[in-house]
């Protein structure tokens, strides 16, 4: 789908072929969780949703660092001709140059075999849970836990979507440079982090410490914040990135052990279903993520340099947002995880 939006003739057509490729990558997440859930015992999860985070993330970073490149090269190949189709224009290429490591994933994934489900005591008893039943039962819980993701993709999303342009439109650099150092804080900032929330996870709760995925969860999205405040008075590229990375760092400690309280606050049965709505109403974070930065920058800082502010405010109402979140209910969320319904 991605290749084909290098052919697309509109933009309703580029549109509708951009929401292709958006069905796809959504099918993997909610599966992904599902398997590596019945893979891997509860004590070995967090470190095992702490990878996946830490891959993804990693690959995002290192995409946003290519990008700039891409589109250097996109625009050297745009001067060569085609056939009888003459010179193509760049951004074409770059759908094409984008889509290259797709089939070497697609071939990784036929390694992968169907693990065998974990049963639970309800299934054992023929008393398979509903979704929505238990959605009403435990309402509170599962809210914390959907709106307090879909609050932390909101930082998230802006970064990814407007990290390169911050750097553009705040140190008037050129797209390689910006593209290399949105991509290094990406890439090291937030895979650091993931790596180390889940190995402190794992180290708290070897301690005792019950609420351990819990508290790196919310203590992710409070540190950052005094940081994030301070991003608007940084002079220099190079300072603005070492604070961007230690904010990014801090805030993608929660990788691992969110993934494995979402997931361990629901029956097995239904987790598949739970991811998919966690996702589901988690996007309206990806939505606003890049739209308030947006929205910020050209009706209330009004500026190219405007964005300083921008990038700030969002990312910061958007931690204290995602913290009150996973508080909100702390103490029935570490209830249903202790009742061990997943397994």
């Amino acid at each position: 789908m991605n290749v084909l939006c290098a052919f697309a003739p509109s933009f309703w057509v580029l549109f509708a072929l951009k929401v292709g490729v958006a069905v796809g990558g959504a099918w993997f997440y909610p599966i992904v969780v599902s398997l590596l859930s019945d893979l891997f015992a509860p004590r070995h999860r967090t470190l095992a949703f702490t990878l996946l985070q830490l891959c993804g993330t990693s690959g995002v970073g290192i995409a946003v660092m290519l990008s700039g490149g891409a589109i250097a090269l996109s625009h050297r190949l745009s001067v060569f001709a085609v056939g009888s189709f003459g010179p193509i224009e760049w951004w074409r290429y770059a759908f094409i140059l984008v889509s290259v490591p797709a089939p070497l994933g697609a071939a990784l994934l036929f390694t992968i075999r169907e693990p065998r489900r974990h049963l639970t005591l309800n299934t054992t008893q023929g008393l398979a849970p509903k979704l929505l039943p238990y959605l009403k039962q435990h309402w509170a819980v599962c809210a914390a836990v959907i709106f307090g993701t879909a609050a932390a993709n909101i930082p998230v999303f802006a970064a990814r979507s407007w990290l390169p342009e911050y750097f553009a439109r705040a140190f008037a650099q050129k797209p390689v440079e910006a593209s290399t150092l949105a991509g290094l804080i990406l890439t090291f900032g937030s895979a650091l982090g993931i790596g180390a929330g889940g190995l402190l996870a794992v180290w708290l709760r070897r301690r005792g410490r019950e609420n351990a995925n819990l508290a790196v969860v919310i203590a992710s999205y409070t540190t950052p914040v005094v940081l994030l405040v301070l991003l608007p008075f940084v002079a220099a590229p190079v300072s603005a990135a070492l604070v961007f990375g230690a904010a990014f760092l801090l805030f993608n400690l929660h990788g691992g052990p969110q993934i494995d309280i979402i997931q361990g606050v629901v029956p097995n049965e239904i987790r598949g279903r739970f991811v998919t709505l966690v996702l589901m109403v988690g996007y309206l974070g990806a939505f606003l993520g890049p739209f308030v930065v947006g929205l910020l920058d050209d009706h209330v800082f009004n500026a190219r340099s405007g964005i300083r502010y921008s990038m700030s405010v969002t990312l910061v109402v958007a931690c204290i947002v995602a913290a009150f979140c996973w508080s909100y209910r702390a103490r029935s969320m570490l209830a249903l995880l202790r009742g061990g319904l997943h397994d």
